[in-house]
């Protein structure tokens, strides 16, 4: 199952220019504060607001959602650019298409009022392949998709490759499979993407529709024909793709006895989660299954920890060892238990199996003992081995990093699924230096880059100076 390969960030809170970073199953956003680190759950929440809400994928970047917090556009722009224009990059690897895909999602700050080719763009490599235009000579918006372009990069497929479970995932009706037999031809007849460009262009009733508007092929085919198929056969996949996935978000916050079932804290989300899910009875059973929170509880020296709900008083509690709540225990116990129900709702709300659960996770190591910000390493990894969760982690913690470079040295995590993002103050960036640094975890364990002064160096910096304030006091 595939995971979210990246995001890039434009005008986006401190990134000024398009800043692009890869992820992988297990990635660790760490560095200096005001950085950038928690700009990068913020636009992945807002991202997930937008394709919840949102009718079609070429609209404008919407700031009204609930999860991320970001209260509007303006304040959300990098507040030293003269750009009003905010984008957010993520790419898509199309299972029809031979290059990456990257969709773009936009806002123009400068106005109430969307400027239309400033509309959220679809591209392959840097080339755009749709987006919503004006016409100069006559104001009215039209759909621009560069034909050539996609009939250049569509995948040789011919009908003995047409299986059910690509006419699944393409989301499409089988017709526009004929498309792939007559990609040479096409290619060939530059008249064909002339034509097609001009009736997109004139008529409006071909802007995101699902309805075949032509369902028959014939030896008189033109491009013209299938424009609705070709379209909805990218919208369709678009959506598919980024509904899948499931964002839960989780981080430091009050504790509380119990929750109003409308209260905005993140657990609370969470456990409202965990209970709305609606399983599959006769493959997972009839109740949801905690074995993966019990063996963890123990670990972190917690007896059984249940999210609950009453339903009739419209509330939802913790409670830890049947009968205690967690408003009993200390600030370090709740954020492990957040944790650990996001990702119980993560695991167990996989329904449909093409879900692809993303847990954002903001200071794990927050009120916690050195040692058990060591084992939130363990817990991490395994449910990256055994769930298949994607976890993007903002952490400030050295000893949840030395654990990672640990497990990847004993061969518990491979190499390839971690990164590490090291963020640099923008204010304080060096000549030609980037603000965000890669670092990848070798398979002995060694990184393969310093981190940034300040953060592994620090506990050494202070022993030297403390041995050298005792080594002078004895002299």
């Amino acid at each position: 199952m595939g995971h979210l390969k990246g995001i890039g960030l434009e005008n986006f809170r401190v990134f000024d220019k398009m800043t692009y970073m890869n992820f992988a199953p297990l990635t660790i956003l760490t560095g200096a504060n005001n950085s950038g680190k928690s700009s990068i759950l913020k636009a992945l929440m807002l991202v997930t607001d937008n394709f919840k809400t949102q009718t079609h994928v070429l609209q404008v970047l919407n700031f009204s959602g609930k999860e991320h917090n970001l209260s509007d556009a303006e304040s959300t722009r990098n507040k030293y650019s003269k750009n009003s224009i905010i984008k957010i990059v993520l790419p898509y690897k199309s299972f029809f298409l031979e290059k990456m895909v990257y969709f773009e999602m936009v806002h123009n700050t400068s106005s109430q009022h969307q400027v239309i080719n400033k509309s959220n763009k679809i591209l392959i490599g840097n080339r755009c392949l749709s987006e919503m235009r004006k016409d100069k000579k006559t104001n009215k918006e039209f759909l621009f998709f560069d034909f050539k372009l996609f009939f250049e990069n569509l995948k040789p497929f011919n009908n003995n490759e047409i299986s059910d479970e690509l006419i699944e995932n393409g989301g499409v009706d089988k017709e526009i499979y004929t498309l792939f037999d007559l990609k040479n031809e096409i290619l060939y007849n530059s008249n064909a993407f002339n034509d097609a460009q001009v009736q997109l262009k004139a008529s409006s009733e071909f802007f995101f529709t699902t309805t075949l508007f032509f369902n028959y092929y014939n030896d008189n085919f033109t491009l013209t024909h299938h424009i609705p198929n070709i379209i909805s056969l990218l919208e369709d996949s678009l959506k598919k793709e980024f509904n899948s996935y499931q964002t839960w978000y989780t981080h430091p916050e009050k504790q509380k006895r119990s929750y109003d079932i409308n209260d905005k804290d993140s657990i609370n989300r969470i456990i409202n989660k965990i209970f709305d899910i609606k399983p599959d009875f006769e493959i997972m059973g009839k109740h949801i299954n905690f074995n993966f929170i019990d063996k963890w509880s123990k670990v972190f020296g917690l007896d059984k920890v249940r999210p609950k709900q009453n339903k009739t008083l419209k509330r939802n509690y913790i409670e830890i060892n049947s009968t205690d709540n967690i408003i009993n225990y200390g600030l370090g116990t709740t954020q492990i238990v957040n944790i650990l129900l996001a990702i119980q709702a993560a695991s167990y709300g996989r329904f449909p199996y093409s879900a692809k659960p993303i847990v954002l996770i903001e200071e794990p190591e927050s009120n916690l003992h050195p040692n058990y910000q060591s084992k939130l390493a363990d817990l991490l990894v395994d449910a990256t081995n055994n769930f298949n969760i994607q976890f993007i982690v903002e952490t400030h913690s050295e000893y949840l990093i030395r654990k990672l470079q640990y497990l990847t040295a004993k061969n518990v995590i491979k190499p390839e699924d971690t990164i590490i993002h090291y963020f640099t103050d923008p204010k304080q960036l060096a000549k030609g230096e980037k603000q965000i640094k890669e670092i990848r975890i070798k398979k002995n364990g060694v990184l393969t880059q310093d981190f940034g002064t300040g953060f592994f160096d620090e506990a050494d910096n202070l022993a030297i100076d403390l041995f050298q304030i005792s080594d002078s006091a004895q002299n």
